[in-house]
């Protein structure tokens, strides 16, 4: 049988073995042939959102190995379970990462998430990626409870997608921006403009800033 002490883990700091004991179905001590790596694997994967895991028997040093890779956090966000806002971070590919399973850096993130929402974890990194590959003045994502969604950065200021943009959308809504940008770039209009409303991409709204 094996104990806690035969467990050799790898690839991060953030988690301890009694982590990995806590939060999935192991239970120590048992024999190593009886231990279902791969139901434990899912478990941990979606526990700790991970990037990957894998988990195996070995005869040699004995004991049970376990591989983690981790996700690298980009943004703060934060997201509502029954009420409650539960904080913590998203990566490039838009998933979820708790506060307390997040292994960050002395990076400062300048990005926040607010409603962040699993349905919308596809839409999330199509935004994310699309800032991160161009101008990454990006500062903020807010969707609604009902799929609302509206950006705010740096040139555009407040920029409107819409109710449940579907990825096809979202394509078209993020290249009218990147021309946007392009068109307006050194216009004094820049300096002015308020709202930018792209809840339907083949006709833009631009509201101006009146002081």
């Amino acid at each position: 049988k094996i104990d806690s002490s035969n467990i050799i883990l790898s690839g991060t700091n953030n988690f301890s073995k009694q982590d990995i004991l806590i939060h999935s179905s192991l239970k120590l001590p048992e024999r190593l042939i009886f231990i279902k790596t791969k139901l434990i694997e899912r478990e941990l994967l979606e526990k700790f959102s991970l990037k990957n895991i894998s988990i195996d028997r070995q005869l040699f040093p004995f004991g049970l190995k376990i591989s983690i890779q981790t996700r690298q956090p980009l943004a703060y966000a934060e997201r509502k379970n029954d009420g409650i806002v539960n904080n913590g971070y998203t990566d490039i590919d838009g998933y979820f990462i708790p506060l307390e399973f997040a292994e960050i850096g002395k990076e400062k993130y300048t990005i926040k998430i607010i409603g962040w929402d699993k349905d919308f974890q596809n839409q999330i990194s199509k935004i994310l990626k699309f800032y991160y590959q161009n101008d990454n003045n990006l500062e903020s994502i807010k969707i609604s409870q009902e799929g609302f969604i509206e950006l705010r950065e740096k040139k555009l200021n407040k920029i409107i997608l819409g109710y449940r943009p579907n990825i096809i959308k979202i394509k078209k809504q993020l290249n009218i921006i990147k021309e946007m940008k392009i068109q307006l770039d050194d216009n004094e209009i820049l300096k002015n403009l308020d709202i930018v409303n792209l809840t339907d991409p083949a006709y833009p709204e631009i509201k101006v800033f009146k002081p």
